[in-house]
């Protein structure tokens, strides 16, 4: 089985080169390259941690 989180209704799995995020109530699944992850944490309410995470391809210039 391969490397899994749950938290609350999200579901983050390695496949491969990939991350993979499940989001049930959206029924959407994004997947990310694990060759250029980028992880943002900051402080959120209630003494919790808000995490995004996403990629960005150093080589590819950026659509943001």
């Amino acid at each position: 089985m391969p490397p899994e989180l749950v938290r609350d209704d999200i579901v983050m799995r390695v496949d491969g080169d990939m991350l993979e995020i499940a989001i049930p109530r959206t029924e959407n699944v994004r997947r990310i390259s694990l060759a250029w992850p980028v992880v943002q944490a900051q402080p959120a309410r209630k003494n919790n941690v808000q995490v995004c995470i996403g990629s960005e391809n150093v080589d590819q210039p950026s659509t943001r």
